[in-house]
């Protein structure tokens, strides 16, 4: 079985027909090739890398197409290629793809064009001399596609299941990454509420009604509200404001960038994606031809489409300017994400009526509070464990992906993390 990718249409094209294949792939047990079709002027290979296991890189062949023009060799794209084949290398996990004579084949099918233009009903003339150059460059493509298969065969075949299953690991932890550093944040804060009411208990000196009303274990918690429609929002701190609960601060993005977002990618809530680069956020569009009612194909990314009863939208033709800056807010997109919820603080006092209810002397309020604050004490260390595990489990998961990945795996996590942390200096707190 073998399989290909071609750069088309851009980066989210390319992600695109990715996972088409990842889906279509999925109904064979193996492969016996990874195709790359390259043209010798133009080279964009790095999403079909970012995709595989590192067990499929002796499977990866090199298809360099129209390559008369270059004498059958890889022209501009070659030196690119290699570049980025040496970055690989360098980088955990280090993966060498094989760039050479047995990876890398040069075609041209402009002697297949030739016989469509010269057989009926086109009947086209050709002199001689062009003839015999078709004729050559028949016989070398031929070679090339003889030699091209006899190296398929040669190849022990790639387990499809382990680069499926990277893939579908990859998207579980990309998912996991906010919601896992909202919680570890959420961890830090009721820790932090535990402390001070800890401390407050063991300077407190008042009467026993007083110190009833002390005896509890504060805690923070997180509810999240789903959105209607997701948006792409900005974190920098001149776009977000910051509310103080109880000691407690929650930052919410006040710059909706663009709402609703219509974007379909599979990794929101990252700070940074470079999929956000096809947001209307980024990206301007002129006006070629006016607006007619027709089949939707080539749909720019963020669009909301609405079809008529034929199936067709109203629709016009435009040129699309891309931008790295926000045109709303003016920041970098690595400071923005795609969001489809959001959270609030909700600040509770967990109490157990029944333990203090009959504290009626000095002695049995000291008894209580000695035993509230071994109780935070208590408190405090099952969050800290947690949050222990929580690091623990996202440390792991980095590492499956380092460990297996082609390509070096980008920690979201700790994007998210310095983030939050930024966030906390850039404010004052510590």
């Amino acid at each position: 079985m073998q399989d290909s990718i071609a750069d088309t249409k851009g980066i989210e094209e390319d992600n695109s027909n990715m996972r088409n294949i990842l889906d279509f792939i999925s109904n064979y047990p193996e492969i016996n090739s990874i195709c790359v079709l390259l043209k010798p002027n133009n080279a964009r290979v790095g999403v079909v890398f970012n995709h595989l296991n590192k067990s499929a890189a002796d499977n990866i062949l090199f298809l360099f197409t129209n390559a008369r023009s270059t004498q059958y060799a890889p022209g501009d794209t070659g030196p690119a290629l290699l570049t980025l084949l040496n970055q690989i290398r360098k980088r955990p996990p280090n993966v060498d793809i094989k760039y050479g004579k047995e990876t890398i084949y040069c075609l041209d099918n402009e002697a297949f064009r030739f016989a469509v233009a010269s057989a009926p009903p086109n009947n086209m003339m050709f002199d001689d001399m062009l003839t015999r150059d078709y004729e050559i460059s028949w016989q070398r493509s031929v070679k090339e596609c003889d030699r091209l298969l006899d190296r398929i065969i040669s190849i022990t075949p790639h387990r499809v299941m382990d680069t499926l299953s990277l893939n579908n690991a990859k998207q579980n932890i990309l998912l996991l990454t906010k919601p896992l550093a909202d919680i570890a944040k959420n961890i830090s804060d009721n820790v932090k509420q535990c402390e001070r009411h800890k401390k407050r208990i063991h300077e407190f000196t008042g009467d026993i009604n007083d110190l009833e009303k002390e005896l509890y274990i504060p805690s923070v918690d997180i509810e999240t509200d789903p959105l209607e429609h997701p948006k792409t929002v900005c974190s920098d701190k001149d776009c977000c404001t910051q509310e103080n609960i109880n000691g407690t601060i929650k930052f919410h993005y006040k710059t909706d960038c663009h709402s609703p977002c219509y974007l379909d990618n599979s990794d929101g809530n990252i700070i940074g994606n470079q999929g956000l680069l096809d947001c209307l956020a980024f990206n301007e569009y002129e006006e070629i031809r006016e607006p007619e009612w027709v089949v939707p194909t080539n749909v720019l990314p963020d669009q909301n489409i609405t079809l008529n009863d034929e199936g067709k939208a109203f629709l016009r033709l435009v040129r699309r300017i891309k931008s790295e800056t926000c045109n709303k807010c003016k920041h970098s997109y690595q400071s923005h994400l795609h969001i489809n919820y959001e959270t609030r603080l909700v600040n509770k006092q967990v109490r157990d009526e029944t333990k203090y209810q009959r504290i009626t002397t000095a002695q049995e309020a000291s008894e209580a509070q000695q035993a509230q604050i071994m109780e935070l004490e208590v408190k405090i260390k099952e969050l800290t464990d947690e949050n222990t595990i929580i690091t623990k489990c996202m440390a792991k998961f980095a590492c499956f992906l380092k460990n297996n990945a082609l390509t070096p795996f980008n920690d979201a996590f700790e994007d998210y993390v310095n983030l939050l942390i930024a966030n906390e200096k850039q404010h004052g707190y510590d």
